[in-house]
């Protein structure tokens, strides 16, 4: 049989030549998970015509098998000595998706400013579920991410589930395959920073139902952010479904962005530059003037001042310097011709540039006597560290430090989310466990 076969709309026979290597007796049947139909027919050693008929029970589609079968008599006839043979052959028979495609589409601008709630409408058949996804389209395109469609998994071709059991199967040893290659996880060891400078949308609405007119109107809450969003809609109706995507730019007309590195550790000196573009004002004065808060502090000028045309960018630039320990603010206070004003901000993690480090000590305490408890805390950087004590009989292990650090640990894949959950859920309320066990 032919090895690709177009699809055919449901409950329309269709015809299919099937050329066998020799003439004898076939098989035909119909298979998906199960089989629909079975029938024998004779093969004529030119080829045969056979109609197949398209049944609503085949969802999506379903395949066509031919076995054909050659006896003893017709090969001692042709070959000269008596052997049997038998041919197989293996189509996808698809059935016309249009019946279950939902037309759906997306209204949205094609540029918005960022720092408001930006409707957008969804159009489909009155009475459809649809949601709806916005998602920066810079980390989608890091991951080659293709927007979701589900027609191709409802509607595409599926995988044979069946398989073809026999005499014949179990003397003809299989093909030797390729060792499956194992992929393990790489959250072994590293720092998960809790704030990152990069601004980012992930935006997603819950599924809402069209109305009588047609739409479905859905509220964003566009962040303080400048780049490239794609609205990413799946809807579906009874048996059809449907999705559409577009692309939305969030910007102001004057774009500003302090450009900080990824993190700082304390006494990190960096060079601050702020990316300022006209893109749709006139032709004057860009001015950013910058504070700071948490442990930074500016070492160059606070005030950058550039001379910007309709089109044109600068990257001026002043000094940063990090005095401590923990989160960061860059505020950054934009003026520009015609009036504009905007205020932005980014977040920076200021942290030890060594890994977390415990340190454990014991001692013996006598009955009625005192001990001065004396943490080394000249060994870690100034608020970064935390000491606790217990008291108890001798033990191999500090349970309460152990489960502090699971409570620390910043990743969470099913590993380590179920490594730390099992502890946490055994442990009774109290000091050891913490506030939050529950949650």
């Amino acid at each position: 049989m032919s090895a690709e076969a177009p699809s055919y709309v449901l409950a329309t026979p269709f015809a299919s030549l099937l050329a066998a290597p020799f003439e004898g007796h076939a098989t035909v049947l119909v298979l998906s998970d199960r089989v629909h139909s079975l029938r024998n027919i004779d093969v004529a050693a030119g080829g045969t015509d056979i109609d197949v008929a398209v049944s609503a029970d085949w969802g999506p589609g379903a395949y066509v098998t031919v076995h054909v079968f050659r006896g003893n008599e017709a090969a001692g006839a042709q070959l000269g000595m008596t052997r049997p043979a038998r041919a197989i052959g293996l189509t996808w028979i698809g059935v016309d998706p249009a019946a279950r495609k939902l037309e759906l589409a997306i209204d949205a601008p094609a540029l918005i400013a960022p720092r408001q709630r930006q409707q957008v409408v969804l159009r489909a058949t009155p009475g459809a579920w649809v949601s709806l996804a916005a998602v920066d389209e810079g980390i989608l395109r890091l991951t080659r991410y293709v927007a979701p469609d589900p027609s191709p998994h409802f509607l595409g071709r599926r995988r044979l589930g069946l398989d073809l059991r026999d005499d014949w199967g179990r003397l003809i040893p299989p093909a030797e395959g390729d060792a499956t290659a194992l992929r393990q996880g790489g959250d072994d060891g590293g720092f998960a920073l809790p704030d990152i400078p990069q601004r980012t949308v992930s935006l997603f609405t819950p599924p809402v139902q069209v109305g009588a007119d047609g739409r479905a109107v859905i509220t964003l809450d566009i962040p303080d952010f400048a780049g490239s969003v794609r609205l990413m809609a799946v809807g579906w109706q009874d048996r059809r479904i449907g999705a559409a995507n577009v692309e939305m730019v969030v910007r102001d007309p004057l774009v500003a962005e302090a450009l900080l590195p990824r993190f700082l550790a304390p006494d990190d000196d960096a060079r601050l530059a702020v990316l300022l573009q006209n893109v749709d004002l006139p032709a004057g004065e860009a001015v950013a003037k910058l504070s700071v808060q948490g442990p930074l502090a500016l070492t160059g000028p606070d005030r950058l001042v550039v001379n910007l045309a309709t089109g044109a960018r600068a990257l001026p630039w002043t000094s940063l310097h990090a005095t401590g320990v923990g989160t960061g603010t860059v505020a950054l206070d934009i003026t520009g011709p015609g009036g504009f004003h905007v205020v932005r901000s980014s977040t920076i993690t200021v942290r030890p540039s060594r890994a977390a480090q415990t340190i454990v000590t014991s001692g013996m305490l006598a009955p009625g006597a005192e001990m001065r408890l004396s943490p080394l805390s000249d060994k870690f950087l100034f608020n970064t560290w935390h000491a606790q004590a217990s008291l108890g009989a001798p033990v191999r292990y500090d349970a309460s430090a152990m489960v502090q650090a699971l409570q620390d640990y910043p990743y969470g894949c099913l590993e380590q989310a179920s490594s730390r959950g099992m502890p946490l859920a055994m442990l009774p309320d109290g000091p050891m466990a913490g506030p939050d066990r529950a949650g």
